[in-house]
């Protein structure tokens, strides 16, 4: 198989380049890394996926690459895309990738309008994005994950959910203040899947950090 061709139509729409705990020194993305487990976490939301030989996979919002080199060292048979609206965050996974023997198409763009034609892909894949978008780019986020996907291919997503505890109740109010983040803490993911179009959307797991609770969500294209 080859991937999918990328539309022709070049936008440059409005980005939140950061989440709102970016300490904004140069050990901050180890530290967060670690802060929120992301080789354990990640490593269940591929699990999750059900990543085979042929699929075709796309990371959304993709920022260094390392859930897109993770699908790629797990499942080196399935054709993997990163998108990302950066062209130097673009410029890294794409040396990263060769670096590792690991190859890795990239495209330029942004969730809420994705650069591929209707029902070209398995899975959507997204970690850890979906906290810097507004509720209405949310949306539109799932709603192009349906249009893209197959019949019965699937969405997976990695991200903040509401706090179940007293002491991930005092986190949110240290780390996740703002608009962006509130669909998160209101458990609306699941009812945002649903309401762009996707089925069977649920939270499936979850995990406690110190930023905050994590969880990972599922959704189908019916």
């Amino acid at each position: 198989m080859t991937a999918p061709g990328a539309s022709s139509d070049p936008f440059h729409p409005r980005f939140v380049p950061a989440p709102s705990f970016d300490l904004r020194v140069p050990f901050y993305p180890p530290l967060v890394a670690w802060l929120l487990k992301d080789d354990e976490t990640r490593g269940r939301l591929i699990d999750q996926a059900q990543i085979g030989a042929g699929h075709q996979v796309l990371e959304i919002g993709c920022g260094r690459g390392e859930l897109a080199m993770m699908i790629k060292l797990r499942e080196p048979n399935a054709y993997v895309y990163a998108l990302d609206p950066k062209p130097e965050k673009l410029a890294r996974v794409m040396g990263k990738s060769l670096e590792a023997g690991l190859p890795i198409r990239v495209y330029r763009g942004v969730s809420q309008r994705l650069p591929f034609p209707t029902e070209a892909i398995d899975r959507v894949m997204a970690s850890l994005m979906l906290q810097r978008l507004t509720r209405e780019e949310k949306l539109a986020t799932f709603r192009e994950a349906h249009r893209v996907l197959y019949f019965e291919g699937s969405v997976h997503v990695l991200d903040f959910a509401p706090p179940v505890t007293r002491w991930e109740e005092l986190l949110v109010r240290c780390f996740h203040r703002g608009e962006r983040m509130q669909p998160h803490l209101a458990g609306e993911i699941p009812a945002l899947m649903e309401e762009a179009g996707l089925v069977r959307a649920r939270e499936t797991h979850s995990a406690s950090t110190p930023i905050g609770r994590l969880a990972l969500f599922e959704a189908y294209r019916s």
